[in-house]
C-alpha cells in the first residue's frame, strides 16, 4: 500500500482512527463484545510473534494494530458510551448545582454557557452540559449556582455546541436561580486556564474595536475566532462563495502567522532549537486567544508534531505527523470524531502532503525548461502553485463537504485562487496593526493597508457569492451515486501504487464530467412543479423547476411564516429566483432578513399600494432588497409576472364594498392551470377560478352561507380547499381538502 509503505507508525494510528470512527455511535454492549474479540486477537497474535520466528516483525505489527483498536474500543465505551447512557437517565425536571464553565451567548433575554453538572437532584455526577437561561443573566467561569432546570439529552451531531456536550440543560424564567456563588476555578485546572486567556481575549477584542473601528468584525473573526460581530448575511456569503474556512482559525492561519515568525527569527540567527521553542509557545498562547477552538487546537497540534518529528528526526514524514496528531486528538477528546471541521481540515492536509509535492515538482520541472522571460514564467508557476494548491484540497474535502453539508461552491476554485495572497497579507498586516497601532503616522499607515486589504476580501466574497448558481446543491437524485464513485477512486489511488502518477488526476475529470452531464440530464428533463402550503392562517404557493425556486407569499410576515417558507424550499436549491409578496405588513422585513441569511434572492416583486403605511413598509423592503443585491420590481393589478419560461402568474386584486381587498393569483402558460383565491369569494373569483384546470381557495376565504358554489360552472375545474371546515359549510364533500395536521407541501401541480 503506498500510503502506508514504511509508516508502521501511521498504519497503527490509522487503525485506531478508523475503529474510533466506526463504533462511535454504536451501543455499548456492542462496544464490549468488540473489545473483547480485539483483546482475544491480539493476545494471540502476541503468543504467535513468541514462538515463531517467521515475520515477526509483521505479526508484532498486527498485533499492536489489534492493541490500537481495543484502545479506541475502550476509549468510546469509557468516555462516550457511559456519559451518553449516563446523562440519558437525567431526562425531565431537576434541582442542579452547576459550574460555569464558559459563556457562549448573551443578549437582554436570554444568556448561554457551558457548564458542569456537578449534582442533579440527590446524585452526584459530572456531566458537561449546555445552560440555557431565558433571561439575562452575568455569570462567569467558575461560579456555581442552583437552580430548577428543564433537562433533555443533546445531540451529539449537533455543530453549533462543543462535542463532548451530552446534556441541554434550561432555565425558565418563572425558574429563578435559587444560589449563585462566584467561584474561582482551581488553578491547576483547565478551566482555570480557559478564564485567563478568556479576559485576555476579551481586551483583546476590545483593543481590535479601538485600533480598527467598525471594521475590526473581521479581524477578530479571521485572527482569534471571534464571529460574534460578523452577521449571518456575511457568514452566508463567505459559504456561497466557497471561503468559509477564513472564518475558522485553522490550519492556514496557523500557518501564516507561525510561519512569518519562523522567517523572523530564521533571519535573527536564532538556532534551531531555540526557534522550535518559541514558536510552540507561540502557538499555545495563540490557540489560548481562540478560546482554544477545535480547529485551532487541532492545527496546533498537527504543526507541533511536525516541529517534534523535525527535531527528533533528520527528514519529516508529514503523513506520519498528521495521523499522529489526529490520533492524539481523537485519543484525548473521543468526541471529536464527529467533529466535520476536524476531518476536513484532515482530509485537505492529507492531500496537501501526498498528492500535492508530486504534482508541484511535476509542474516546477515543467517552468525549469523555460530559459527565456524568466519573471514572467516564475509569477505564472507562482499562481500555478497557488491554484494547485487549492484544487488539491478543495477535492479531497468534496466527499465530506457533500455527505455533511449537502453542497459545493462552484466558485470556491477561484476565489480562493484570489483570497489566499490576500489572506496572507491581512493577517501578519493585523498583527503589525495591533503591535505599531498606537503609533502616529506608521501604525496609522500600517492600519490603513490592513483595512484596505480587509475590504478586498469582503469585495471578493460578495463578488463570487453573488454569481448566479455560485452554491450548487449536491441533493440531486443523481448525487449519490457520483459521491460513491469519486470516494471509492480516491480510496484506491491512495492505497495502490501507480505507474502513472498522473493518474490522480482521473477522479477530478471523471466527476466534472460526470456532474455536468448528470445536471444537464436532470435540468432538461425536470418539470415544473408548484406547490400549495399553510401553517395556521399563513399560505404560500411556490414553483420550482430543476432546482430553480419561485414564492408567492401570501403569509403575515411572521416567525410561522418563516418556517413555512424554510421548510417547503426543496432539497436541493441553494437560491430563490423569484420572490413575490402579495400583501405586505410590518414584520415581513425581519422575516425576509431571515431568509436572506439562509439563501439568496435574485428578484423581489412588491405590489403598488396607495396608503401610506403600506408605502412606508414598501420603501423598508426597497432598502433591505438593495442591500442583498437583489433586483427590486413593482407590479400593479393583472400585471404578469414570468416565473419560469413555461409558467406566467398575475395577480388580481378586487375589493368587496371598497372594505376587502380581493386578491386572486392565476398561474398559466397557453393553459390557466391553477387559480388561487385568498380573500372574499366573490364573483369575480369564482368567474376566474371556473377557467382554471384547479380553483384553490385559500384558508382566508369566507363567503355567505347562501352561496352557490355550482352556479360558476366549476364542471371541468377542481375545486381545492385549504381549510376543510370552510368546505363542509357549503356543504360540498367532493373537494380536495389538502391542509392536514403537521403537514406543509399539501397540494403539488405537476406540468408535463
Amino acid at each position: 500500500m503506498e500510503l502506508f509503505s514504511r509508516r508502521y507508525l501511521c498504519f497503527i494510528c490509522f487503525i485506531f482512527l478508523f475503529v474510533s470512527v466506526l463504533v462511535f455511535g454504536i451501543s455499548s454492549h456492542f462496544k464490549i463484545l468488540m473489545l473483547l474479540l480485539s483483546a482475544l486477537l491480539c493476545i494471540g497474535l502476541a503468543l504467535f510473534f513468541a514462538f515463531s520466528k517467521k515475520k515477526r516483525f509483521a505479526v508484532l505489527v498486527s498485533a499492536i494494530s489489534f492493541l490500537a483498536a481495543s484502545v479506541a474500543l475502550f476509549n468510546s465505551w469509557i468516555f462516550v458510551s457511559i456519559p451518553i447512557e449516563k446523562a440519558s437517565q437525567y431526562d425531565g425536571t431537576y434541582t442542579a448545582e452547576l459550574e460555569i464553565i464558559s459563556s457562549e451567548y448573551s443578549d437582554a433575554l436570554c444568556s448561554e454557557y457551558n457548564a458542569r453538572l456537578l449534582q442533579i437532584g440527590s446524585d452526584e455526577v459530572n456531566i458537561k452540559s449546555y445552560l440555557v437561561c431565558d433571561f439575562d443573566s452575568n455569570f462567569s467561569y467558575g461560579d456555581r449556582i442552583v437552580a430548577v432546570v428543564d433537562s433533555e439529552i443533546a445531540d451529539i451531531n449537533n455543530y453549533d455546541v462543543d462535542k463532548d456536550i451530552v446534556l441541554f440543560l434550561r432555565v425558565d424564567v418563572s425558574q429563578p436561580i435559587m444560589y449563585a456563588e462566584e467561584n474561582e476555578p482551581n488553578i491547576v485546572s483547565f478551566d482555570w486556564l480557559r478564564s485567563k486567556t478568556m479576559a485576555l481575549r476579551t481586551s483583546l477584542c476590545a483593543y481590535i474595536d479601538e485600533i480598527f473601528d467598525t471594521d475590526g468584525a473581521l479581524v477578530k473573526g479571521m485572527l482569534i475566532n471571534e464571529k460574534s460581530d460578523i452577521s449571518a448575511f456575511s457568514k452566508s456569503q463567505f459559504r456561497r462563495s466557497g471561503a468559509s474556512h477564513l472564518l475558522a482559525v485553522s490550519g492556514l492561519h496557523i500557518s501564516l502567522l507561525l510561519g512569518a515568525l519562523e522567517i523572523l527569527l530564521r533571519r535573527v540567527l536564532v538556532p534551531k532549537k531555540v526557534r522550535i521553542f518559541i514558536i510552540l509557545i507561540a502557538g499555545t498562547v495563540f490557540v489560548g486567544l481562540t478560546d482554544f477552538s477545535p480547529s485551532a487546537l487541532r492545527a496546533t497540534l498537527m504543526l507541533f508534531a511536525v516541529y517534534l518529528n523535525y527535531m527528533l528526526a533528520e527528514e519529516n514524514d508529514s503523513v506520519t505527523s498528521l495521523f499522529v496528531s489526529v490520533g492524539l486528538i481523537t485519543l484525548f477528546s473521543p468526541f471529536s470524531v464527529s467533529d466535520i471541521g476536524l476531518w476536513l481540515s484532515f482530509f485537505a492536509t492529507l492531500g496537501l502532503v501526498t498528492v500535492y509535492p508530486y504534482l508541484h515538482s511535476k509542474i516546477s520541472a515543467v517552468f525549469k525548461k523555460f530559459k527565456k522571460h524568466k519573471k514572467l514564467f516564475k509569477i505564472l508557476r507562482i499562481i500555478t502553485h497557488s491554484l494547485l494548491l487549492t484544487v488539491v484540497a478543495n477535492v479531497f474535502v468534496l466527499p465530506l463537504m457533500w455527505y455533511f453539508f449537502g453542497e459545493m461552491s462552484l466558485t470556491a476554485l477561484p476565489c480562493n485562487l484570489l483570497l489566499s495572497p490576500l489572506t496572507a497579507l491581512f493577517l501578519p498586516a493585523c498583527v503589525l496593526s495591533l503591535i505599531f497601532g498606537k503609533i502616529t503616522f506608521l501604525g496609522d499607515a500600517i492600519v490603513l493597508f490592513a483595512k484596505l486589504l480587509g475590504s478586498l476580501i469582503l469585495a471578493t466574497v460578495n463578488l463570487f457569492a453573488d454569481m448566479r448558481f455560485a452554491l450548487v446543491s449536491l441533493e440531486y437524485p443523481f448525487a449519490s451515486v457520483l459521491v460513491v464513485i469519486f470516494a471509492i477512486s480516491m480510496a484506491i489511488l491512495m492505497v495502490v501504487k501507480l505507474r502513472q502518477k498522473m493518474l490522480i488526476c482521473l477522479p477530478c475529470v471523471a466527476f466534472a464530467i460526470s456532474f455536468v452531464l448528470s445536471l444537464l440530464v436532470f435540468t432538461l428533463s425536470a418539470n415544473t412543479q408548484i406547490y400549495y402550503a399553510g401553517r395556521y392562517d399563513d399560505e404560500i404557493i411556490l414553483s420550482e423547476r430543476a432546482g430553480r425556486v419561485s414564492v408567492c407569499d401570501m403569509s403575515a410576515g411572521s416567525a410561522y411564516s418563516y418556517w413555512l417558507i424554510n421548510d417547503n424550499l426543496p432539497e436541493y436549491s441553494t437560491e430563490i429566483e423569484n420572490y413575490i409578496i402579495t400583501d405586505i405588513s410590518a414584520s415581513h422585513a425581519t422575516m425576509l432578513k431571515r431568509i436572506y441569511n439562509r439563501t439568496v434572492i435574485r428578484n423581489i416583486y412588491i405590489p403598488i399600494y396607495e396608503d401610506r403605511e403600506r408605502i412606508l413598509y414598501s420603501k423598508e423592503l426597497f432598502e433591505l432588497a438593495a442591500k442583498y443585491n437583489t433586483g427590486i420590481h413593482l407590479y400593479g393589478n393583472n400585471d404578469t409576472i414570468a416565473l419560469f419560461n413555461d409558467l406566467n402568474v398575475s395577480a388580481y386584486y378586487g375589493s368587496d364594498n371598497n372594505l376587502n381587498e380581493q386578491l386572486v393569483l392565476c398561474f398559466y402558460n397557453e393553459d390557466r392551470i391553477l387559480t388561487y383565491s385568498g380573500g372574499y369569494l366573490d364573483d369575480s373569483a369564482c368567474l376566474i377560478g371556473a377557467e382554471s384546470q384547479y380553483f384553490l381557495i385559500g384558508a382566508h376565504s369566507e363567503c355567505e352561507s347562501i352561496f352557490d358554489i355550482n352556479s360558476y360552472g366549476f364542471s371541468n375545474t377542481r375545486l381545492i380547499f385549504a381549510d376543510k371546515g370552510f368546505a363542509d359549510s357549503l356543504g360540498i364533500s367532493d373537494c380536495y381538502v389538502p391542509r392536514g395536521k403537521g403537514r406543509y407541501r399539501e397540494f403539488l401541480v405537476v406540468l408535463e
